[in-house]
């Protein structure tokens, strides 16, 4: 009898913390299946391709890029042609994609991993319209692409 009330009352705390967790969380977008990660060579041929994980982590403070700022950033990230590449092997392991005054996009991870840069501008996007906070006028955060993450910030 002690081990079955021992029992329920771990169940009970698992489902309530699971229960809290789980609200914390963001919302993992839907997966769009053509959306693909690729890794390139030196001459930039694909080498290898994986279907991607989408996973939006909020990180917004009033260190954050202003919306202004983000909008003037999606405009130059949307008119990129082709794929954005991560070439920074040392250090932090990310590449600035684009900036506008306050507002930068980059893409962190393992090293000559790339993008198509229409499905980077796509991301940071859902990270202003996720992570936006109004009171703040303001958005920052993280999209896992797999191997890398668009980061605003």
């Amino acid at each position: 009898m002690r081990q079955t009330l021992l029992f329920l009352g771990w169940a009970a705390a698992m489902i309530i913390f699971f229960t809290t967790l789980g609200a914390a969380l963001p919302a993992v977008a839907k997966q769009d299946p053509d959306l693909t990660l690729s890794k390139t060579n030196d001459t930039n041929t694909n080498t290898n391709s994986t279907r991607i994980n989408l996973h939006l982590t909020c990180e917004t403070s009033w260190a954050s890029p202003t919306y202004s700022e983000i909008s003037g950033l999606l405009d130059i990230l949307n008119a990129k042609k082709g794929v954005c590449i991560q070439k920074n092997s040392v250090g932090s392991k990310c590449t600035t994609i684009a900036s506008f005054i306050g507002a930068d996009a980059g893409l962190c991870g393992s090293p000559k991993w790339s993008v198509n840069c229409i499905v980077f501008a796509w991301a940071i996007d859902m990270i202003r319209k996720g992570c936006g906070n109004d009171d703040m006028q303001r958005a920052g955060g993280t999209w896992l692409f797999g191997e890398l993450k668009g980061v605003l910030f």
